[in-house]
């Protein structure tokens, strides 16, 4: 450690990026002792900018949520209802199966599964019955 120190030092780099670097190696913790915590206040964020109506931030909060921890169910929940409230019901419904994945107790979850699916459904149908209307008025 002292040789890397000592390494950084001798570059030719402005000290103070050497010295962040070495900080920033020196402080190198385990992803997952503080990733559930970052979970957790990313989801919460995610929420509070879900009732404000910022919808793309909600979806960002809840992203950075899933990566730091790929079982936290809420924020799937919460991502879902941020896709929905955006219109992107299909994002919507594939983030509500995986928390229903996570948690297939929750019943909540499993009525927010039937509700987007039915949702999902009748949109594929529409989109359907509009092609098909098209294709006919080009024959």
């Amino acid at each position: 450690e002292e040789e890397r120190r000592r390494a950084g030092k001798n570059k030719e780099e402005p000290s103070k990026g050497n010295k962040d670097v070495e900080k920033a190696e020196e402080l190198k913790l385990p992803q997952q002792e503080f990733g559930d915590k970052l979970a957790i206040y990313y989801c919460n964020r995610g929420a509070a900018l879900l009732y404000m109506n910022r919808y793309d931030e909600a979806i960002q909060d809840s992203d950075v949520a899933v990566l730091l921890n790929p079982k936290y169910v809420k924020a799937y929940v919460r991502r879902s209802m941020a896709y929905e409230k955006s219109g992107k019901t299909e994002d919507a419904l594939l983030d509500a199966k995986k928390a229903l994945e996570l948690d297939p107790a929750n019943a909540t979850i499993r009525k927010s599964v039937a509700r987007l699916q039915k949702i999902e459904d009748e949109r594929l149908e529409k989109m359907k019955e509009e092609t098909i209307g098209k294709a006919v008025e080009h024959f």
